[in-house]
């Protein structure tokens, strides 16, 4: 079993309290970012701990140090699921998943500097696809061909070449794990579900049977959501879109069915008519229709996603 060495002087988020790293055999945290940081945290750390039989030279003892208190570190934040205003606030702005995710690649990058060669060239050309694609010309990106160059050699690799990929994969970092476009995007969905599901709720309250359009509304909306789950935007990072829109989705269906109804009942729609039998099925058809409005906010998140 692997254990974690804790890192008392590195920086973590605000309201994090640093405690002692367990050590399953897989650890799951209480949302998907903690769990992929907690996952990758404990397979870099079994890739440290196995570095000096794989190595040809000893790794530098104050590098892997450096490495290991960067991945403490990040399992240290993502391991404090206790709930605060602190740990709230922490959410809602990325604070605490935005500091673990740095931690976390900061560490990665530091084990470039001493990884086995074999190990280093495993993740080339993956690193390669990722700065072709930040590239806005790479035909002519020096890194491109700095990547390609090293990629075409063989044997151990130099100090140079370890250099070299190292600042390239900062530079991916730091082109990539710019999430605040997505972290806005994933509060405002909140936001506007909030309001709907605030909006839908006293207008339940004052119209009659209100109550159950609104949940036949929920369940249209939780239908749609069911049928294009594999087409929501899932954004690679720490930011779970497709949750929001999923959420949005089944407020928007609530909202939508209560609304049509009263529609309905008000008149304003000539030529149909509604009776206790005939109004559920107004609310689920209007439940449903809620798709064509969210369409918007998917394909938004699908240009956030660049899809």
């Amino acid at each position: 079993m692997l254990t974690l060495p804790t890192a008392p002087t590195d920086p973590v988020a605000p309201g994090s309290k640093a405690r002692k790293p367990k050590s399953p055999a897989t650890e799951v945290g209480s949302s998907n970012w903690r769990s992929v940081v907690l996952q990758q945290a404990q397979r870099l750390t079994g890739e440290l701990d196995v570095m000096p039989q794989n190595a040809i030279e000893q790794p530098p003892p104050a590098l892997v140090n450096q490495a290991r208190a960067r991945i403490a570190a990040a399992h240290a934040i993502a391991e404090d699921s206790s709930w605060s205003w602190v740990t709230l606030r922490n959410w809602w702005t990325g604070s605490a998943v935005e500091t673990a995710w740095d931690h976390l690649q900061s560490g990665r990058e530091i084990m470039l500097r001493f990884a086995p060669s074999g190990n280093v060239r495993a993740q080339l050309p993956s690193l390669l696809r990722r700065v072709v694609a930040i590239s806005s010309d790479p035909a002519h990106d020096p890194q491109v061909d700095a990547m390609k160059a090293i990629l075409a050699s063989t044997g151990d690799l130099s100090a140079d070449q370890r250099s070299t990929i190292t600042a390239v994969h900062e530079h991916v970092r730091f082109a990539e794990d710019d999430h605040s476009e997505a972290r806005g995007f994933r509060n405002n969905l909140f936001l506007w579900t909030l309001g709907l599901a605030i909006g839908a709720g006293v207008l339940a309250l004052i119209a009659q049977h209100g109550g159950r359009y609104l949940v036949i509304g929920a369940v249209a909306g939780m239908l749609t959501t069911a049928l294009a789950w594999r087409s929501l935007t899932h954004l690679t990072g720490p930011f779970s879109v497709n949750t929001a829109q999923a959420l949005l989705k089944i407020a928007a269906g609530a909202a939508s069915a209560l609304l049509g109804v009263l529609l309905v009942r008000s008149g304003i729609i000539s030529g149909l008519t509604v009776n206790s039998s005939s109004a559920d099925g107004y609310a689920l058809v209007f439940g449903l229709s809620q798709q064509a409005l969210t369409q918007v906010v998917d394909n938004a998140a699908k240009k956030l996603g660049g899809a």
